[in-house]
This record gives C-alpha cells, sequence and structure tokens, in this order.
C-alpha cells in the first residue's frame, strides 16, 4: 500500500515536471503575414526595384482585366515552419482572387530555406494543376534561381503563372516612360505647336492653289501611330502582338498601376493545391 503511494507521487512528480519543462521551453518564431500591399511584396529584399515595379504592374493588369489575382512574397526565413504550412497561412490571410470563383494563386519564396511554392485557389485547380506547378517551379524558377537571378526567376514563374491561369489572354498595357516623362510631354507639346502650324499653312496655301501639289506627298510615308501592347502567354513563353518577341529577360518598368495603386485580395479560398520546389 505504501509503494504504490510512491508510485503516485512519482508519477505526478514526473507529469508536474515535463509540463513545467514544455511551459519554459522557448517556442519556435512564428513568421508573421505581412500585410497584402502590391502584387509583389518583398520582405527579403531579393528582387531588383524597376523590375518589381513593372511585375507589380503587370499582375495588377491580370487582376484588373481578368479577375485572376496572383501573388507573390518572398521572406528571409521560414523560422522553422513548412513551406507548405506558411503559403496556406498566407494564402488563408490574402484570400486572393474572385470570392465565388477562388481565381487566386500565390508564389512564396523562403531565401534561408532555399524553399518556395505555388499555391492554387479553389477556382484554378483545373487550370494550374499540381504537375502543372511542378513544371514551372523547375523550368522557369528554380535554374535562375541557382544562378543566382532571384528577380529573373520570380518573373518568370509569375509570368507563366499569368499565362497559364488566364488561359493565354490578352492583357493591355500601355507603356509609360517614367524618367523621361517630363522630356516626353515637352516634345508632344512642340509637336502640337508645329502641326498646328502646318495645318495653317495647308489652308493657305491650298487657296492659292498651291496646296494639292505638297498635300499628297506630306502623307505619303507612313503616320506616326500610337499602338497598345498585347501579351499573350503561353507555356512557351509569350509574344507581343505587332512582331516583337517577348523577352522577359528586359521587362522593365514603366506599366501604369505603380506605387499608390490599390491591390488587394478579393476573397478567395485555397484548398492546398499547387507544388513545392527547393534550389
Amino acid at each position: 500500500m505504501k509503494l504504490r503511494k510512491i508510485k503516485r507521487l512519482y508519477c505526478g512528480v514526473l507529469l508536474c515536471s515535463v509540463c513545467f519543462i514544455a511551459h519554459a521551453a522557448p517556442k519556435a518564431a512564428v513568421t508573421p503575414v505581412p500585410a497584402l500591399t502590391a502584387p509583389v511584396v518583398d520582405t527579403a529584399h531579393i528582387m531588383q526595384d524597376e523590375k518589381k515595379q513593372a511585375l507589380n504592374s503587370y499582375l495588377s493588369a491580370v487582376s484588373e482585366q481578368t479577375g485572376v489575382q496572383i501573388a507573390v512574397l518572398t521572406v528571409p526565413s521560414l523560422g522553422g515552419e513548412t513551406i507548405e504550412s506558411y503559403s496556406m497561412r498566407v494564402a488563408e490571410s490574402w484570400k486572393l482572387g474572385d470570392a465565388k470563383k477562388d481565381s487566386g494563386a500565390l508564389l512564396v519564396v523562403a531565401v534561408q530555406e532555399h524553399s518556395l511554392r505555388i499555391e492554387t485557389g479553389y477556382g484554378l485547380e483545373g487550370l494550374l494543376t499540381d504537375a502543372v506547378c511542378g513544371m514551372i517551379i523547375r523550368n522557369s524558377i528554380v535554374p535562375q534561381f541557382k544562378a543566382g537571378n532571384y528577380t529573373q526567376g520570380i518573373v518568370n514563374g509569375a509570368l507563366k503563372i499569368a499565362a497559364v491561369a488566364t488561359e493565354g489572354a490578352e492583357i493591355t498595357t500601355v507603356a509609360r516612360p517614367t524618367e523621361k516623362a517630363d522630356r516626353y510631354s515637352a516634345v508632344t507639346d512642340i509637336g502640337a505647336v508645329v502641326f498646328c502650324l502646318l495645318i495653317v499653312f495647308m489652308v493657305l496655301s491650298s487657296r492659292s492653289g498651291l496646296g494639292m501639289l505638297w498635300w499628297p506627298s506630306l502623307f505619303a510615308g507612313s503616320p506616326y501611330r500610337r499602338r497598345r501592347t498585347f501579351w499573350r502567354g503561353g507555356m512557351g513563353g509569350g509574344d507581343f502582338y505587332g512582331g516583337s518577341h517577348f523577352d522577359s529577360s528586359h521587362f522593365g518598368g514603366g506599366f501604369g498601376g505603380g506605387p499608390g495603386s490599390h491591390f488587394s485580395g478579393g476573397g478567395g479560398h485555397f484548398g492546398g493545391g499547387g507544388a513545392s520546389g527547393k534550389w
């Protein structure tokens, strides 16, 4: 009887010790989910500013024109958490994509762990299948990451995700030079003045009978046309309509939707579809 009491006392002391140790042990730091302030949230600071701005603009245009919301998040470390667990926490917090269509996709890059993952919303799982996401990671992102080209890898991956998720939709973007905007404006103003003077001269000369001699020759050449640019994506790369080939290595800034533009999740849901990878 006395031995039984000693055993119970020993078990009680052991249980209390285990609980105390578990409570006192330092807990692993949980990597916080940053606020969704733009399509590209680069908390690891691994992207070049110019190309990050351009990608922000492009993904904003994709969201506005197709309803497909694609976001990129880079973090320095996962703090011991798996890439799958963390990306789901981000996806559930950001709620990318239309609430009814669940048309969201997320690319997460963890630098210290050399891990990345593409997370897909319910509505895109038929297009961005696990196999397709794995192929994008292996073929478009990882080779660039291994070469140290983080910016280009992210741009390549985001463009491929957009091409698949929108089924090759034409995304309209209008080039807007930033550094030379004032010079362009000045040239435009001068051109407007010259054009007005030409109109006046043509009217006056036509009255004297001379206008008919040079009017056709003035417009014989190709007139200046400001052309919109369309991008059509595909698994093999995209092309700009009008004959110029899209080269993501020269993906530069200057598109609309820059700093100050609003971007937030639309209430989409995620179910764990996608793929993970390492480099």
